[in-house]
């Protein structure tokens, strides 16, 4: 089986579904890296009127790992690519699976990740989430958006009843939630969110006034640095 991808959007967050299992290759790391969804954070107070940032925290993967048919991720292209061919020998197709993929929550909300099998539009009586062409989780809800096959997408239902337009009005940062041995303040993995910019967050999510002092992990102008 073969799925083949062009895109010309070097260092930018896609979404994909994968029609078959498939190891990574080496071929593939070097086009591409890969990130499993791994958790969604917010702030811990049950306030359904929170306007909070929610950070989707993914994980890096590495050649060899598996990607599961069906099965949400993320990817970067390293390079521009076209018609670059994945591959898996004596592959099986997987049937398609319309019924949620991976289910989190917050103190306030709960996060429903979807694939999508054809054309999905985001209308303002079923929002959602989706990856955008700069990279970005955005959202999408007055039927101009369209998300094609294989990608995902993600709604949003906030547990305190009503609207949910609180919930769907936050902000969203990404970023590879790995630790690393760096020395002073290292500027690690970019998380794409031009609305994090100016912004200074410890790992728990509240927000700081100025640059700590303290060390820890922090995301700062939407990066995560480290301060040791």
């Amino acid at each position: 089986a073969t799925y083949r991808k062009t895109t010309d959007r070097v260092g930018l967050y896609h979404s994909w579904l994968v029609p078959f299992d498939h190891a990574i290759t080496a071929a593939d790391a070097e086009k591409f890296t890969f990130y499993k969804l791994y958790m969604i954070a917010n702030a811990i107070a049950p306030d359904a009127t929170m306007t909070d940032d929610m950070w989707l925290y993914v994980r890096p993967m590495q050649q060899g790992d598996m990607l599961y048919a069906n099965m949400p991720y993320l990817y970067v292209p390293k390079e521009a690519v076209t018609d670059y061919e994945f591959t898996t020998a004596d592959a099986m197709l997987k049937a398609k699976a319309t019924d949620a993929r991976i289910t989190m929550m917050t103190a306030e909300d709960t996060y429903t990740i979807y694939g999508t099998y054809g054309p999905t539009v985001a209308t303002d009586s079923a929002p959602f989430y989706y990856m955008s062409v700069n990279g970005n989780l955005s959202l999408g809800n007055d039927g101009s958006i369209t998300v094609g096959a294989f990608r995902w997408i993600m709604r949003v239902e906030n547990k305190f009843g009503g609207s949910s337009s609180a919930a769907y009005a936050r902000q969203i940062i990404i970023f590879d939630g790995e630790d690393s041995e760096t020395t002073g303040i290292s500027s690690l993995t970019p998380a794409p969110s031009p609305r994090g910019e100016g912004s200074i967050y410890t790992l728990d999510g509240r927000k700081l006034n100025a640059m700590p002092t303290q060390r820890g992990i922090y995301v700062v102008n939407g990066r995560k640095v480290v301060i040791k």
